[in-house]
This record gives C-alpha cells, sequence and structure tokens, in this order.
C-alpha cells in the first residue's frame, strides 16, 4: 500500500458530502489507483527510508513470486502470529 496522502479539494468536497471531517480523515490510493477513505488514527506513518526501502523489496518480491506461481518457494509454512 502506498504511503496516505492529504486529500485534494474533490476528495474533501466528497468527504463533506459523507458528513465526514476531513481533519480526521485520509485518501489511500492503492496500486490499482483505487481511492479509499479511513480514519487518520488506523495508519501510523512511518517516514523511514530503510524500511521503505525493505518493504518495498518485500512488495517487488512477492508480486513477483505470485505472477510467476511461486517458482522459487518450494514450501510454504503458516504460522499465527500472537
Amino acid at each position: 500500500m502506498k504511503r496516505a496522502k492529504k486529500p485534494t479539494r474533490e476528495q474533501k468536497e466528497l468527504i463533506a458530502k459523507q458528513g465526514l471531517l476531513p481533519k480526521n480523515w485520509m485518501v489511500i490510493l492503492d496500486d490499482k489507483k483505487e481511492e479509499t477513505i479511513c480514519k487518520k488514527s488506523r495508519f501510523q506513518i512511518i517516514e523511514d527510508g530503510e524500511i521503505a526501502k525493505k518493504a518495498k523489496a518485500t512488495i517487488t518480491e512477492l508480486t513477483y513470486q505470485i505472477e510467476n506461481d511461486f517458482s522459487d518457494i518450494k514450501s510454504f509454512n503458516i504460522r499465527k502470529n500472537s
């Protein structure tokens, strides 16, 4: 998912029409350029170049694996976070 950006004027108007307060809401653009309006409190914005690079590399690798039927992965281990 891409970094949250401040809403544009049109998006603020849409938020206002829905009765939401613009200062409490963000518009998130996904990789398909679809917009989602959600509360700012749901996200913690982290600005760290190294974390961003690692996240992009992970997303790139996972995208490659999905598009190529997991050609480089020999076994899957599914675990539950506690």
